[in-house]
């Protein structure tokens, strides 16, 4: 039993080296520059096996059903999370292949100016996300950066075509992922197993 109690401990520990995750909610209907919309942004990490590299997989969702602004639809989404950027790679978007994900440029459609640090997605062809018709859009990066570089705060810029982008930002919170939790909560049964068996 010592064993099985062991090895429960030894996943839980490895386990907590990859799985980890910050996550952010801003904008809403009392933010007066969101135009009513709402931004939730989580990054985890899920790889950190290069020497001095992690990668994180980022998804950021537009919560529109609220949106007060006088535009017809989304045009691009600019997110800022790092200060040590290597290389980037877009997963999926809201139409499935019409966004064409630029590294180290803020919002103006992915434009100027340049904001280092920032990945910006913008609208290239198809379906435009028409905010009257739909209301929420999700987009998945994968983003590898240097150890360490994550900032604390991360910032979002929401672009509606053709007014200009709204500037967010908020310190992230660090939360446990479930596989951590149920790892975790493995440990806790197998310690309170053996307490048991001790005292029987």
């Amino acid at each position: 039993m010592k064993t099985v109690f062991k090895t429960v401990l030894a996943l839980f520990f490895l386990s907590t080296g990859v799985a980890q995750a910050d996550y952010i909610v801003i904008g809403g209907p009392d933010c007066g520059t969101c135009f009513g919309g709402e931004y939730a942004l989580q990054g985890i990490l899920t790889d950190n096996s290069v020497a001095g590299q992690e990668t994180w997989q980022f998804t950021y969702t537009a919560n529109l059903s609220g949106y007060t602004g006088s535009t017809d639809y989304v045009g691009a989404l600019a997110i800022n999370v790092t200060t040590g950027y290597i290389s980037d790679t877009l997963i999926s978007d809201p139409t499935s292949g019409a966004w064409l994900q630029r590294s180290g440029l803020n919002i103006n459609q992915c434009g100027s100016p340049t904001g280092d640090g920032w990945l910006c997605n913008e609208w290239v062809s198809g379906a435009q996300l028409l905010v009257s018709t739909s209301t929420t859009f999700s987009w998945i990066s994968q983003i590898t950066m240097e150890t360490g570089t994550l900032q604390d705060t991360w910032s979002i810029q929401a672009d509606f075509d053709p007014a200009t982008g709204q500037y967010l930002s908020e310190k992230a919170v660090r939360i446990p992922e479930p596989g951590t939790l149920a790892i975790f909560g493995l440990g806790l049964l197998a310690m309170g197993f053996v307490k048991r068996r001790k005292h029987a």
